[in-house]
């Protein structure tokens, strides 16, 4: 008991104040020395328990087609990085974007698609430009001393700083709850923001507590630090309602620059805040130009298919979305060698641009400038997020698992015969499937409200963020969720229309929106 108790003490005293300012890199070395000491790292062959005859069934399926395609549509983001872009990527509206679009087009008219054409069109809710974004920490008491964070990003409209940015005193607040908030003083402070991850980085605790922050402390500036593996930028968007958050100028920051901050305004005295300067400029712009692409393969109906999936993407964009692109693209070469008549109904590949600002831009003008598509389509089946590797977050760094990241479902029209047919898929090809499946639409398909909508859908740690990397992505894997989603238009296509179009649902609001997720997030 003795020893537990001097052991204590000494962890009491060793979390007190120091006048030694942190290393940068004391999170990283601690875990490499930690899992040097305990662990043997190896590499296990990705968990496969397809059925062999699915397989058979869908033979001509290339992995390395897919992976091909990613590799080339990743190139088209390395590109946009090269040249310089703050906010680099297959970004909606860029000329990057439009390339990607140009490449699948090719490869449609290769494989003798029909009436293949790009449809260009104004972005629906402008884009945001970031010039720069930038975290400077003073480090002691040289004003020559500084330290750069090199994950600061603001990849979503913020409000913005003077080129030189804003010098404040940086002030740390938890999670920034009403009780984490209550008698402090932050006008402004520029505030440090721990931020919940749920998941990823799509929701979290920082969606209602920055809000709070923003909306009414009186703070000059705010970074969110996101509690996820690694240190990476990540692009997660605050949002009011319809709102942007751009009362103030706001950034996010990977957990171990975060971190780094925190043990820097421990080191000092109480009542003594280190000083950073915080940079933002960019601009939300109205104008531009995205497309959508559109091919047909006609069969012996006119019911119509819609098979999509978006292209634009923050960095390498691989799992959101150039995994749902490579896919439809091999789908596409499959269905092109298939004799019509033996396809039942007509099928339209439609790859969208302008999702990533707003959800859902190229779906929504698509719905518009089609209605000839439209009325004959009876279903759409997205592809998105798909592939990505499955990480356990262990002491705040990404172990990866043997088998992809976990898929989500989700049926707009809560037709149980086509979830039946995403559960049973699933279980043919051994996909991962997490238990809940979505009542509304998930992704880009928002726009398609014509029209009823189903798929998986996956997020994970890489989702939004710059450890996406090709080295996650198997051609195996690849040719897997190939086959799967040509069996689930063949188990479609079992369906008649009625049964389809069946619906089985009150009125649910897109999950973004919800009041439900909207009460959940009032905890933080």
């Amino acid at each position: 008991m003795k020893k537990l108790i001097l052991i204590a003490g000494l962890l009491y005293f060793s979390n007190g104040f120091s006048s030694t300012p942190p290393d940068i890199d004391s999170f990283r070395n601690s875990i490499e020395k930690f899992e040097s000491e305990q662990f043997i790292k190896f590499k296990a062959d990705p968990a496969q328990r397809p059925d062999a005859d699915m397989n058979e069934l869908y033979g001509s399926v290339n992995g390395d087609n897919v992976f091909e395609y990613l590799t080339v549509l990743t190139n088209f983001s390395v590109q946009s990085k090269e040249d310089g872009n703050a906010l680099w990527g297959r970004i909606a509206g860029s000329v990057y974007e439009q390339r990607a679009t140009e490449y699948v087009a090719s490869k449609f008219k290769e494989w003798g698609m029909e009436h293949v054409r790009i449809q260009e069109f104004n972005l629906t809710s402008g884009d945001w430009h970031l010039e720069k974004a930038a975290l400077q920490v003073q480090v002691g008491n040289s004003t020559d001393a500084w330290v750069n964070l090199g994950t600061t990003t603001t990849p979503y409209p913020s409000g913005v700083t003077s080129d030189e940015g804003i010098l404040a005193p940086l002030q740390y607040v938890g999670l920034g709850t009403i009780a984490d908030l209550r008698g402090r003083d932050l006008s402004g402070k520029i505030i440090l923001l721990h931020v919940r991850a749920f998941e990823d980085v799509l929701y979290h605790s920082g969606l209602e507590s920055a809000k709070r922050i923003a909306k009414t402390t009186g703070a000059a500036g705010m970074i969110l630090w996101m509690d996820l593996p690694g240190n990476e930028k990540y692009a997660t968007q605050l949002f009011d309602g319809h709102k942007w958050i751009d009362q103030i100028p706001w950034v996010t920051i990977g957990y171990e620059d975060g971190l780094y901050l925190r043990k820097l305004i421990e080191s000092l005295p109480e009542g003594e805040l280190p000083i950073v300067r915080l940079t933002v400029n960019g601009e939300l712009k109205t104008e531009g130009i995205s497309q959508n692409l559109i091919a047909e393969l006609p069969g012996t109906t006119d019911e119509t298919l819609v098979i999509t999936a978006h292209i634009d993407g923050y960095w390498n964009a691989i799992l959101d979305n150039g995994s749902g692109v490579s896919i439809l693209m091999e789908m596409a070469r499959y269905f092109a060698n298939i004799p019509k008549q033996e396809r039942k109904r007509r099928i339209v590949f439609l790859i969208t641009g302008d999702h990533e600002l707003m959800g859902s831009g190229g779906s929504v003008v698509f719905q518009k400038m089609n209605p000839d598509i439209v009325n004959n389509s009876i279903l759409a089946l997205q592809i998105e997020h798909l592939g990505g590797p499955g990480i356990v977050n262990f002491f705040n760094t990404a172990q990866l698992t043997n088998a992809n990241a976990p898929l989500s479902i989700f049926v707009s029209n809560s037709n149980r015969k086509l979830l039946n047919i995403l559960v049973e898929t699933a279980n043919n090809f051994g996909l991962v499937l997490k238990n809940l499946a979505l009542k509304g639409t998930a992704g880009d398909v928002d726009g398609l409200t014509s029209i009823p909508s189903f798929g998986y859908i996956s997020t994970g740690w890489v989702y939004h963020s710059t450890a996406d990397d090709l080295k996650y992505y198997s051609p195996i894997e690849l040719a897997i969720l190939t086959r799967a989603h040509l069996q689930i238009i063949d188990k479609v296509n079992e369906l008649d229309l009625d049964e389809i179009k069946l619906e089985n649902k009150e009125d649910v609001l897109p999950i973004y929106y919800s009041p439900g997720l909207n009460e959940l997030l009032s905890s933080w």
